[in-house]
Formats: structure tokens, sequence, C-alpha cells
């Protein structure tokens, strides 16, 4: 349809005067370049806001000579000034602090090496994770658990917590880190098993998304493989382990 568009108000004879695009990392140059033809007009305005970081297209970039300004926005908004720190320190950044105190990050760093054993651990770790966070009084509708794809997905969902298992549990959501892109929660489990991802980039992009969705407490659980692979590729971004 993004494609198409400019066929569409040529038909209907449509002409806009300004062109707004949100999560601008998640559109395709063509679609940049359909939408750039439904302006007609000299004054013609357009805009265009996202993060590079978040994008789920490789090699994404703006069309050249699409934008005439490129303004950089460095305040955080919505994460703590722990949980901001710790992201500028995971990937070289230099994103001002929110000036908002919180709870900050918890760590924990899969003891296994397998898949397999990981899922086990996760299935012991998370139920009491979970507990946790109610008794420091959050509700399950304040919590998000992100991980990296649709098997890991159903993997977590089949964990039992409360009783029932994680697809029973309508209130907290689980999915993936590029899909709850634009969304927050007040606290984010990001889950990172063992991932064989070619992709270094796409694999930064997928670990950033879920780790800034956190407004208030970030729980990270990764695997120690993972951990040692964004060691190897510091010279991109720094990984910082601490704590528990």
């Amino acid at each position: 349809l993004v494609e198409n568009i400019y066929i569409i108000n040529d038909l209907l004879d449509i002409n806009l005067d300004c062109v707004i695009i949100d999560e601008c990392q998640d559109f395709k140059e063509d679609w940049q370049i359909a939408l750039s033809m439904i302006q007609d007009r000299q004054d013609k305005k357009f805009f265009m806001f996202g993060d590079p970081e978040q994008t789920a297209i490789e090699n994404w970039k703006i069309i050249d000579g699409f934008l005439d300004n490129k303004i950089s926005l460095d305040q955080n908004l919505r994460n703590t000034n722990e949980i901001n720190t710790f992201v500028n320190t995971l990937f070289n950044k230099t994103s001002n602090n929110s000036g908002i105190n919180g709870e900050g990050v918890t760590q924990y760093v899969f003891s296994s090496q397998d898949i397999a054993s990981q899922l086990k651990e996760l299935e012991v770790q998370l139920p009491k994770i979970l507990n946790e966070l109610k008794n420091e009084g959050y509700e399950l509708s304040d919590i998000a658990i992100l991980t990296s794809h649709a098997q890991r997905i159903k993997d977590v969902k089949s964990i039992k917590v409360f009783g029932k298992q994680l697809s029973e549990q309508y209130d907290i959501e689980v999915t993936s880190s590029l899909k709850y892109k634009g969304l927050e929660k007040n606290c984010v489990i990001a889950v990172f098993p063992t991932y064989n991802f070619k992709n270094a980039e796409r694999l930064k992009n997928i670990i950033y998304t879920g780790l800034t969705r956190a407004k208030v407490k970030l729980v990270l659980i990764i695997s120690e493989d993972l951990k040692k692979e964004l060691e190897f590729l510091k010279e991109k971004f720094v990984f910082f382990f601490g704590g528990n």
C-alpha cells in the first residue's frame, strides 16, 4: 500500500503540504520515495522521526538528498538515569539522562552453555524474578518479557508462573523486542539465551530495542556465549556486565 500510495493520491486528486513519518527506521527506501511523491508543492514539508539503532531493515538509510536538515535528539525521556547509563555504556552512546532516578538494572547470566539447559534454568529463574517483582509492588500489567524471535517467545510462554503458563497470564506481555518498538513498560525482562545470529548489526538492534523499552526497572537475562560475542564486537559498542 505504501509503495502505491502516490498512485492512489493521484487518482483521487489529493495533494499534501506536509508528510510526517514516525518510526522512520522501519520505512524502506522505496516507501520513502513513494511518500515523497504525494507532494507537488515547492514549499512542501517532510519530517522523519526515528532511531536507526532500532531498525529491522538491513543496511537501512534515508534516501540520498531526501532531507535538508538532520537534527539529533540527545535527551533520554523514557528511561531512568540508571537504565540510560547502562545502555550508554553497553552501546557506546552519549544520550543525556532523563533526570529521573530509578531502580537500575539487574543482570543474570545463564550458567549452562546449550539452549535446552538454558531454557530449564529460565523455567526456574523466571518465576522467582516475577515473584520478586510482585513483592516489590509491580502488577503483571506493568511488566513485558521481551526476547529475540518467535521460537523463544513460544518457549517463554510455556513457562509456569503463579500456577499457570505465561500464555494464560493475559496481563503480562511476552513478545519479541523488535515488535515492541515504540512501546514501553515500567519493567522489562529482556531474555536473550544462546542465539546463533550472523548479522552483528541486527543482533545489536534486537538487544538495544529490548533494553530501551524499560521505563523504571530492567532485568537482563543473557547467555554466556552471547555475552562473549558482544564483547568481541566491542569496537562497535561497549558491553558492561557486573552485579548478579
